[in-house]
């Protein structure tokens, strides 16, 4: 890539226009949406400076040529190429480049039933400075997004394709910034090493349960889905999981509220218990108290 004699401008509408084709990277209770990537101002000459700012989301920057130095409240970080930040929802920073270069911008929406509990994990982890990723897919990535980009008409896909590398970059970058598996449910299973083809219906079912939980799901739903009675099902778990469908539906709906209720102190009682499945606040409080051995912390 010759950075003097890239038109940025038509590489930015590109990428504007591409991002309806970025897919939704899903986790679980969470949907993680590409709003805004861009190379804007393109070349970035020594000694220019961002001054203090925010974004109301959560934003990304890679460099992708030359040397900038990040600020936000005490902390200072050099970044050079290949090296990528994690900016938190409403953290101020600013940005002064070093030596000429060029940086990439993007900025992510968060949606979904745990949205909270992602966008305060990062805040979290930040821990007032900013996280890190660094790998050279990333600029590889970077670099495959220009060509696409620039490629003469007619070129069949260019939004699609972008699109599609838009998707592993991000992915990439939040894989190499954050740890991922705390926000993931993991399928309990205990006899992994099972090979009798009734235990696919049992991973079924678990998926099923953790992917709508929050809804007012029963257990025959969770059984109707994979076509069997729920008898069936309830020897399927005690089979595989040692365990009974309404208890992993239970406390699957309990971890999720209590996790609502530490990450999120100003959240009520009563909207943690409707975002994780429970119809009365009352029978959550109940639950709760016999799961936990202690009442929910939260806003009344």
């Amino acid at each position: 890539m010759d950075g003097k004699r890239t038109n940025w401008r038509i590489v930015d509408d590109i990428l504007l226009t591409s991002l309806e084709h970025v897919p939704i990277l899903p986790l679980d209770g969470t949907e993680i949406r590409l709003l805004m990537a861009h190379f804007l101002p393109g070349i970035v000459s020594k000694g220019y400076k961002a001054g203090d700012h925010l974004h109301d989301v959560i934003h990304l920057q890679c460099v992708m040529k030359g040397v900038f130095r990040f600020k936000t409240g005490k902390h200072s970080e050099l970044l050079q190429p290949g090296k990528g930040i994690i900016i938190p929802a409403g953290q101020v920073h600013g940005w002064a480049c070093e030596r000429t270069g060029v940086l990439f911008g993007a900025s992510v929406g968060i949606t979904g039933q745990a949205a909270s509990i992602f966008t305060d994990y990062v805040k979290r982890q930040a821990a007032g400075s900013f996280l890190f990723g660094s790998n050279q897919e990333l600029l590889k990535g970077l670099a495959r997004i220009i060509e696409i980009a620039l490629k003469p008409a007619p070129f069949h896909w260019r939004r699609e394709m972008t699109g599609c590398e838009l998707a592993l970059w991000l992915a990439r970058m939040l894989h190499a910034a954050l740890d991922l598996r705390p926000l993931k449910i993991p399928v309990p299973y205990r006899n992994k090493k099972q090979t009798d083809p009734s235990r696919k219906l049992c991973e079924e079912v678990v998926r099923f349960i953790m992917s709508n939980f929050n809804r007012p799901i029963k257990i025959s739903d969770a059984a109707g889905h994979i076509g069997i009675t729920t008898r069936h099902l309830d020897r399927l778990f005690e089979l595989f999981l040692h365990d009974t469908p309404h208890n992993l539906l239970l406390r699957t709906r309990l971890e999720r509220a209590d996790k609502m209720l530490k990450s999120s102190p100003a959240m009520k009682i009563k909207e943690a218990a409707f975002a994780s499945g429970f119809r009365s606040q009352s029978h959550f409080t109940q639950c709760f108290k016999q799961y936990f051995g202690r009442l929910p912390a939260g806003k009344i």
